[in-house]
């Protein structure tokens, strides 16, 4: 398995990170822009994307969260899961999708959203609402073991 602390280890992988924020038992979602290239355009989904160059994935997934649901959190060091897929892409060894788990740093609702361009709403959702929600799409990315997480985090 890659070491993701290792800057040197992640140089020839791409690197999207996802966040799963919990609060009172709901997870925080956000909408994909329905006018976005985006694959899950218009789907609900956690809040995700790329890792920037030179910067590591935790600090990589706090500033995805902040940006697409306006939501400062406390993430915890140590990723919950490492999905690994093939892009079938000579350019790099695959992709790595880095899942960590947190909670808001301030117990409020979500701000007035104010778009990104990549997303247009945030919103937390009982867990079963939350997966309805994603549609088959959204659901497919999210394996096994981050949805068994997902439910542990929500106490079912």
């Amino acid at each position: 398995m890659v070491n993701i602390n290792s800057p040197h280890e992640l140089e020839n992988w791409k690197v999207s990170v996802s966040g799963i924020i919990i609060k009172e038992n709901k997870i925080l979602a956000v909408q994909q822009n329905p006018n976005s290239n985006h694959r899950l355009r218009g789907c609900w989904r956690l809040p995700t994307g790329k890792m920037k160059s030179f910067e590591h994935p935790y600090d990589a997934v706090k500033r995805e969260i902040l940006e697409e649901s306006s939501i400062e959190a406390i993430v915890d060091s140590s990723p919950i899961h490492i999905k690994v897929r093939d892009l079938n892409d000579s350019t790099c060894n695959g992709l790595l999708v880095v899942y960590y788990e947190g909670k808001p740093l301030f117990n409020v609702d979500v701000p007035h959203h104010a778009p990104n361009g990549e997303t247009i709403d945030a919103c937390y959702f009982d867990v079963e609402d939350f997966f309805k929600c994603a549609g088959a799409l959204g659901r497919r990315e999210l394996e096994g073991k981050v949805t068994d997480r997902i439910y542990e985090l929500m106490g079912r």
